[in-house]
């Protein structure tokens, strides 16, 4: 069966809800990965919350850089050693029927051997490395660079009947023009999406133009979007909207799926005062010290911890940055802040796809006060 993808309703800006059928199941967009950063935080807090059974996503990043370059070239067993890490993932997820998603990124050296050096020994290792990873894993699709597709490796693709999704780099508008209308003609069974990286519009708003052009053209070919290394929120730097969630943000330019940049460890904000918590009346995350008064907005949201009263308390505790050593120490408030936004960011894609079948988009965006004002501050 594969991955069958079939728009449903269209917004007044052409976002569209996608059904997403598939072996196992079925997801609707807008939507929103959920990644091992989600996981790790409930398995540190011991929380029964089903982030995938909620969302029915997820993906597993793997960046493959400097640090295990030599390995993929001098240990016999590190393809089985990265093999057994994944599917120690896919063990931990609650739901083991959700759509699952492997993106292998390559940076630093491995990324050069392979895109600038595409015929030496070093460069022709490391690609057998992956494409061998690709038919041992039991995923649904694949996220790869498109520097690594070439004819030959979409034949390998094609013919081991293994999904991907080709990835752009969202700042080479270049690259995307004179790419993305032969990509919309694949076989969709095969090649169900179309990747980009993340960006903010101001940044590469001539990508973002084209791809908009071309947005009812990918929709009705049977692919989605998808968007990767989403940062949390839309900027560390002092603004006005620098707490607005970032993968909310970008699923009202052109994503269907959004993928919250992964980039190690368990996603620690190391200072309490700066782990942030989820306001779904503006789709933002806001510090914790600077929320004194918006505890009533959150009231009932600890109904999703269920009758676990421990990680409830610890929810008002961190809410109202009154946390105490042994929390702070353990890290406990930056995991709390992870479950309760993975949970409530799923409730927001419900309202937000339900807007859509509604014909209602822009006044659930207007609700949403604080993305509203970016998004109109940046003429979207």
């Amino acid at each position: 069966m594969g991955i069958n993808i079939r728009p449903e309703e269209r917004s007044e800006n052409n976002l569209t809800r996608l059904n997403i059928t598939y072996d196992r199941g079925n997801v609707d967009t807008p939507n929103r990965f959920v990644n091992r950063y989600d996981i790790n935080a409930k398995s540190n807090l011991g929380a029964h919350t089903p982030l995938t059974r909620i969302r029915n996503l997820f993906i597993y990043e793997e960046s493959i850089g400097d640090k295990v370059l030599d390995s993929i070239l001098n240990t016999n067993d590190y393809l089985a050693t990265l093999k057994n890490n994944i599917e120690n993932y896919f063990i931990r997820i609650e739901n083991k029927n959700c759509l699952k998603a492997v993106y292998i990124k390559l940076t630093g050296d491995v990324k050069d051997h392979v895109f600038k050096n595409r015929d030496s020994e070093t460069s022709a290792k490391i690609k057998n490395f992956i494409f061998d990873l690709s038919s041992e894993l039991n995923t649904d699709f694949y996220i790869f660079q498109s520097e690594l597709l070439n004819n030959n490796s979409i034949q390998f693709l094609n013919n081991n009947n293994i999904a991907f999704s080709p990835l752009f780099y969202i700042k080479e508008h270049k690259t995307i023009q004179n790419s993305l209308a032969n990509w919309i003609k694949e076989e969709s069974s095969l090649v169900p999406f179309i990747s980009f990286t993340y960006s903010s519009y101001l940044n590469a708003n001539l990508s973002y133009q084209y791809i908009i052009k071309y947005l009812d053209k990918i929709h009705e070919s049977n692919k989605g979007i998808i968007s990767t290394g989403i940062p949390r929120i839309f900027s560390n730097l002092a603004s006005p909207y620098s707490h607005v969630s970032a993968p909310h943000y970008s699923s009202f330019i052109i994503s269907d799926i959004t993928a919250e940049i992964y980039n190690g460890g368990h996603g620690n904000f190391k200072k309490v005062p700066n782990t942030r918590i989820f306001e779904k009346t503006n789709l933002a995350l806001p510090k914790i010290s600077n929320k004194s008064n918006n505890v009533e907005i959150h009231k009932n949201e600890d109904s999703i911890f269920g009758n676990d009263e421990n990680l409830k308390s610890l929810f008002w505790r961190t809410l109202q940055n009154q946390n105490v050593d042994m929390d702070i120490k353990n890290n406990r408030p930056t995991y709390i802040s992870r479950v309760h936004e993975s949970v409530m960011t799923s409730s927001e894609y419900d309202n937000m796809r339900n807007s859509i079948k509604q014909h209602d988009l822009l006044n659930y965006r207007k609700s949403k006060i604080d993305l509203n004002k970016l998004l109109e501050h940046q003429k979207l």
